[in-house]
């Protein structure tokens, strides 16, 4: 009787329409560290015609305030930690997080990727990542101008990913 009690969140599949991205002009900055995902997805967004600006998470607050738009913010930083021991909230990023709320300019889109912050087909939460993305679901409901999406993404894919998502038609 218990177990009626309970719920299970289902995250059914869904796939991308295929068409034209076409260019994504504007500005975008990238929140990653060095190399993986940020470079690829870097290197698409330029593919598809926008200016890219690469920083390091704890450069966000600062960089955000030297355009007074972006078209795009993609923060990494909660997947980029490694190793066995609990990550800081500065490891995950928090600090920058918090700045996209306190920004003072105009931000056309957000996006918060994490890596095992959900259970897809059984696999292991990471307890920190899934801290991140409760925060990210938290600022998406007291700042809807951040038009924030949280991406849940693993190691493998994550460039390429995150790529097919900011360059979708409507993103």
């Amino acid at each position: 009787p218990g177990e009626d009690w309970l719920y299970e969140i289902a995250w059914p599949e869904q796939r991308v329409p295929a068409g034209d991205a076409g260019a994504v002009p504007g500005d975008w900055l990238i929140a990653a560290e060095a190399g993986g995902a940020g470079e690829t997805l870097a290197g698409r967004l330029r593919a598809a015609g926008a200016t890219v600006t690469c920083v390091a998470p704890r450069e966000l607050a600062r960089t955000l305030a030297t355009r007074p738009a972006w078209r795009g913010v993609v923060h990494l930083g909660a997947c980029e930690f490694t190793g066995d021991t609990a990550p800081t909230w500065a490891d995950l990023g928090f600090e920058s997080i918090l700045a996209l709320a306190r920004a003072t300019v105009k931000l056309d889109g957000v996006w918060l990727v994490t890596e095992g912050a959900v259970s897809l087909g059984g696999a292991t939460v990471r307890p920190a990542a899934a801290a991140v993305w409760g925060l990210g679901r938290v600022l998406a409901q007291e700042h809807p101008e951040l038009n924030l999406r949280l991406v849940d993404v693993t190691a493998a894919n994550a460039g390429s990913a995150l790529a097919e998502e900011c360059l979708r038609p409507g993103a």
